[in-house]
């Protein structure tokens, strides 16, 4: 996609810079020129190290290997530059409402590793920033950071609901505006723990989770998914997943983009479980593999056969 910034490098060269770029395995690859003069045509790789948003503008830094004219630099130099520009590309993030948690924490780190943005969401803008910082540990460069539930869902395309269930719906009603028109992702699997029993489905009155999420946000496009994924291999980046996720919603291209996003991370397969009237029975799962975990001292996930 065409990028437009304002580009300082090294010397007093100051020039506007048209280009498209390409993202592979962490860095971005492009072709660009100056509009302006029509004469300095690069190829280029780039890594960003820091993208900070300023009211409606993007301010990041990168370091940068390029080849360009004579009359400009030599090839191969190391360029260090500054971009402060409009955003003529659309940035997409995903938010993790209640991100602070082992599930948030863990689907936030394995899509940033997957090389997208993520914002994690707390009521306590600290606590946020704090689990941010945790996962930059396992992740250096890669684009996290933190904030309030509030401002994390605004600033995101996809949100994430990845608190306790009994947290759900006053986080919703918080911040019900800043969903409005987007999908949400509940990863919510309602159960309690009983002394001699082990993990309990609760009952939901609304059928499910995502159902309740649905109604409490009719206006978002709720999508149910990962609820069966184990958070503790989520979080330890050199564990391979290995198992399917099923996901359930009644909007077909909210099902579709959460299935692109789980498709990222490596050996996860989505599974299409129909309507969000279905997620009742993937929620309930959840409590089964808990126990099983128990009983074999392992992390069990699900696969789907004959699909």
């Amino acid at each position: 996609m065409g990028t437009v910034g304002q580009q300082a490098r090294s010397g007093n060269d100051i020039g506007v810079m048209l280009g498209a770029t390409v993202d592979l395995l962490g860095a971005r690859i492009g072709l660009s020129s100056d509009p302006l003069s029509g004469t300095d045509q690069r190829m280029w790789i780039r890594r960003d190290v820091g993208v900070w948003q300023l009211g409606g503008l993007w301010i990041g830094g990168w370091f940068q290997w390029g080849s360009e004219p004579e009359s400009r630099a030599e090839p191969g130099d190391i360029l260090c530059a500054v971009c402060l520009s409009g955003v003529t590309e659309e940035i997409l993030m995903l938010a993790f409402l209640g991100g602070t948690g082992p599930e948030g924490k863990g689907l936030a780190l394995r899509l940033a590793m997957a090389g997208e943005s993520v914002v994690i969401g707390s009521r306590d803008a600290g606590r946020a920033q704090e689990a941010a910082d945790e996962l930059l540990e396992l992740a250096p460069g890669k684009a996290i950071s933190g904030a309030v539930n509030g401002d994390a869902a605004e600033q995101s395309d996809v949100v994430f609901l990845t608190m306790p269930y009994n947290g759900m719906s006053p986080t919703i009603s918080g911040v019900d505006d800043a969903l409005s028109g987007k999908i949400v992702v509940t990863v919510i699997a309602p159960m309690r723990f009983e002394r001699g029993v082990g993990a309990i489905a609760e009952e939901v009155a609304a059928g499910s989770a995502a159902e309740e999420a649905q109604a409490a946000a009719p206006n978002a496009k709720v999508v149910a998914a990962f609820q069966n994924v184990s958070a503790e291999e989520l979080l330890k980046p050199g564990v391979t997943l290995d198992e399917d996720v099923v996901i359930c919603g009644d909007d077909a291209d909210a099902k579709g983009r959460v299935t692109d996003l789980t498709r990222l991370i490596p050996n996860l397969r989505p599974v299409d479980g129909g309507a969000l009237y279905n997620a009742k029975y993937v929620e309930q799962i959840t409590p089964l593999l808990v126990n099983i975990n128990r009983i074999y001292r392992t992390h069990s996930g699900v696969r789907i056969t004959g699909v």
